[in-house]
């Protein structure tokens, strides 16, 4: 019961949408009712250009894409505090920092 108030707050929460499950006080969705994480991806991308047109993100996505598409697989590096990546194709060692996480 909400102190000093009379009521619960798991029947207020319930109350708002039966579908919610009360889990120590705060209302958790159900699995299947969060968002796509790729929808979920794109809405946070077009939020971020709208608010910070600077914000390179194609670019940061198409970096970690190539280095996908390539096999290789970021890594930690501690010493610049980003994470790296290299792969070799033919006789040319690619080496790569990327922003993010």
């Amino acid at each position: 019961m909400a102190e000093g108030f009379g009521f619960d707050q798991g029947d207020i929460l319930r109350s708002t949408d039966p579908n919610l499950e009360i889990v120590d006080g705060h209302a958790v969705k159900n699995p299947v009712d969060y968002q796509d994480p790729d929808a979920l991806y794109e809405s946070l991308v077009t939020k971020i250009t709208k608010y910070h047109p600077a914000a390179n993100i194609p670019i940061l996505d198409k970096a970690y894409e190539i280095v996908n598409q390539a096999g290789a697989t970021p890594t930690w590096d501690a010493e610049c505090g980003q994470n790296y990546a290299e792969w070799t194709s033919g006789d040319i060692i690619y080496k790569v920092w990327l922003e993010g996480s």
